[in-house]
This record gives structure tokens, sequence and C-alpha cells, in this order.
């Protein structure tokens, strides 16, 4: 329970430390509106903190060939990311965050996509299916998720992933 605390306690002073969002949509040239530069707590905090409550079971190591590889992480793209797939057979349970690199929003969000349909269609056990099908690709202005889990826990890190910016 003290850990626990702690780390609700660290979340919490690095959020409001760290956090901060410019909500500055200007028109540019052609009228149309800009992307909204929005900055969270460092994606691995978050990814920490969605394991701790226990979102992605038993997470499997991934390095950074294997996020390359297998999650399509480009590091042309890709700023920062964070990545928490379960170790369990059969479970689904696969986050995958990434802050873009300045306009390179739509690339990651189409990279994200991609990983999307290779999990769809490798999916071997029918609730990974299910998972997957019912998963989508969200997009907060310069960050990008993926949140393939169970229809329990998705929403939860859904929610946690789009507050992390307030």
């Amino acid at each position: 329970m003290k850990k626990f605390a702690a780390i609700m306690m660290l979340l919490l002073a690095s959020t409001t430390a760290f956090v901060g969002c410019t909500n500055n949509q200007a028109p540019n040239n052609n009228g149309s509106e800009q992307v909204v530069v929005v900055e969270k707590a460092p994606l691995n905090e978050l990814l920490d903190e969605m394991i701790a409550q226990n979102l992605v079971r038993m997470p499997k190591p991934i390095d950074e060939t294997l996020a390359e590889e297998a999650y399509h992480i480009d590091p042309n793209v890709v700023e920062e990311y964070a990545i928490a797939e379960t170790g369990i057979s059969p479970g689904p349970g696969l986050i995958v965050m990434v802050k873009a690199k300045e306009g390179k929003v739509e690339e990651a969000k189409a990279n994200m996509e991609a990983l999307l349909q290779d999990r769809i269609g490798n999916a071997f056990y029918p609730q990974e299916l299910e998972a997957a099908e019912n998963a989508e690709v969200v997009v907060d202005g310069n960050y990008v998720g993926l949140f393939i889990l169970n229809d329990e826990v998705k929403d939860t890190a859904m929610k946690m992933f789009e507050e992390s910016t307030k």
C-alpha cells in the first residue's frame, strides 16, 4: 500500500511539474487550423503507472531493435516512445505510446495503424482478435497511442493517456 501511495504521489508531482498544454490554434495561411502542441509527462512514467494499475500483466522486455522491427517505431518519426506487451498467452495486452517529432504526427499515426492491422492479422486466440478489432489509434496533439487491451481496462488506459495532458 505504501508503494502504491508513493507511486501515486510521484506521478502527481511529476505531472504537476512537467505537464503543460498550449492551446494556441491559429489559422495558417490557407485558413486551416494548426496542430495543437501538447506536452505530457514522460511516456515511460505514464506507462509505469499503467503497469502499476495492472493494465498490462507481466510485460515482457522490449529493446530498441524489437521496437523498430515489431512495433513500427521509426526513429525518424518518433521522438519518444513507451511500449508494454503482456508476456502471458493467451492474453491481449499491448500499449504503445509515441511522441511524434514536429510535423510527423500523421506518419506516427500511420505506423500505429499498420501495427494494429498486423495484430488483427496475426491474432491467434479469439480474445486477442476481439481486443485488436476493438482497438483504436488515439491522437492527442503530437502524441499517438494504441491500446489493444481487454474491455475491462482499455477505457482506463485511454483515459489516463488523454488526461495526462491536463
